[in-house]
């Protein structure tokens, strides 16, 4: 089947978009083998598939497809049992497969969400002066959403007839849940007197999408595939930033906690085995805030801070660690802040 709308963003407008009567047994089983003949040259130890789901079908699709007796996702999620049993021990990989989980969950291993904590559009512009240029450059930082939008995302459905993230894990707990957040670079100026910039991995945009992710003990992941053109020159080629390698091990409480209430939180933490992630709620604020010993484990004697590297002061003592919000001098704007600690 063939639609002649355009699908994806602008860098794809005018393509035609091609959809597979998943209905026909047939073509079910000839798409499976192939992808399993594929991987199994490949030496991959799975397969990605993304846009899993009626949601991305052009609007009168569907009603086209429609004949009274399955629909697009049944038949998909046909499709989806049919590859699992090809490759019964390949990992199969979905994307916002959860709007219709009772389709694709029982199959499947893995699932994500795309950009619900930062995203590489739609963000703050200026016009800046970049090292090693000789005209100014439009710039477009990394988008941030708040905590409350993320929030809602996780735990409201999009639409009426699809499923939240946070009802199809609970349901399918088997499926691995990924966020993936993309992000711009982070402009910095030489010298505090000069108006040159150069380009960084925007390092608060990662620790704030890690943080906000482990708020519900997701898997996170950032995107930097935009940055490497602009940083690469000037960022000796050190892209990805190692807070993705970190370790908390399990939760130690069954939720995130928001303070001082759930109406109007400033802040939102959730306390790990081996550490505790933080989110500020705000944009402006400078947070000062009491970590909570019952939480932590007796014999820790410090606190890494891992975004800047070094121990926390005065701990133990006073207990207490201060946050500041993400200040990006490019467009001279001001983001929430997200903070991993490791106990020592």
């Amino acid at each position: 089947m063939c639609s002649e709308h355009s699908t994806g963003d602008d860098d794809f407008q005018g393509r035609p978009a091609y959809f597979y009567d998943y209905r026909v047994p047939a073509l079910r089983t000839f798409i499976a083998n192939t992808l399993r003949d594929w991987i199994d040259r490949s030496g991959y130890d799975g397969i990605f598939i993304d846009l899993l789901g009626s949601y991305s079908l052009p609007d009168n699709f569907e009603d086209e497809w429609w004949d009274g007796n399955i629909s697009y996702d049944q038949a998909g999620g046909m499709f989806v049992e049919d590859l699992r049993s090809a490759i019964p021990d390949k990992i199969i990989f979905g994307n916002q497969a959860y709007r219709f989980a009772d389709d694709y969950y029982p199959h499947i291993d893995y699932d994500m969400r795309e950009c619900t904590v930062t995203r590489d559009h739609g963000g703050s512009t200026a016009n800046i002066h970049i090292a090693g240029t000789n005209s100014l450059t439009e710039i477009t930082e990394t988008r941030y959403f708040s905590w409350q939008h993320y929030k809602t995302r996780y735990f409201e459905p999009l639409q009426p007839d699809e499923f939240a993230p946070a009802t199809a894990e609970a349901l399918y707990p088997h499926v691995g849940f990924v966020d993936l957040n993309k992000v711009q670079p982070r402009y910095l100026k030489i010298d505090s007197q000069d108006d040159e910039f150069v380009a960084r991995m925007d390092r608060p945009a990662a620790y704030y999408g890690f943080a906000m992710s482990k708020l519900v003990d997701r898997l996170p992941s950032t995107s930097d595939a935009k940055v490497w053109d602009a940083v690469k020159d000037w960022d000796g080629g050190e892209l990805r930033t190692g807070v993705f390698f970190i370790d908390l091990g399990q939760p130690v409480e069954n939720t995130f906690h928001e303070k001082p209430n759930t109406t109007a939180p400033t802040y939102v933490t959730r306390y790990f085995e081996k550490g505790l992630v933080v989110v500020t709620a705000a944009a402006s604020q400078t947070l000062t805030f009491q970590v909570d010993m019952s939480k932590v484990p007796p014999q820790t004697t410090g606190l890494w801070d891992s975004f800047h590297s070094e121990m926390v002061e005065n701990w133990p003592g006073t207990n207490q660690v201060t946050i500041r919000s993400a200040y990006y001098p490019a467009t001279q704007s001001r983001y929430p802040s997200g903070r991993v600690y490791l106990y020592q």
